[in-house]
């Protein structure tokens, strides 16, 4: 396993395609799969958003890190109960 991954973030390939070298040029993936890596990609996106405006001058009083997201004040509700 590579250090600092988890074995969930790793794409599962179904099939490689190569050139005449046998070189991989292309790779087929389940749409299930593809899905996956979006929701990967946007949580990702989320985060850089988060630690982005961290540096931000506070605005009203409220601290951009204070404010979650609908996404995240969910899963703090379903944690709780």
């Amino acid at each position: 396993m590579l250090s600092g991954a988890k074995q969930k973030d790793h794409i599962k390939v179904d099939r490689f395609v190569t050139d005449k070298k046998g070189r991989k040029v292309a790779a087929i993936i389940d749409i299930r799969e593809l899905d996956r890596i979006e929701e990967m990609l946007e949580d990702a996106f989320d985060l850089k958003v988060i630690r982005d405006r961290v540096a931000e001058p506070v605005a009203d009083g409220v601290r951009p890190t204070e404010v979650a997201s609908p996404r995240a004040r969910a899963g703090e509700h379903a944690e709780g109960h």
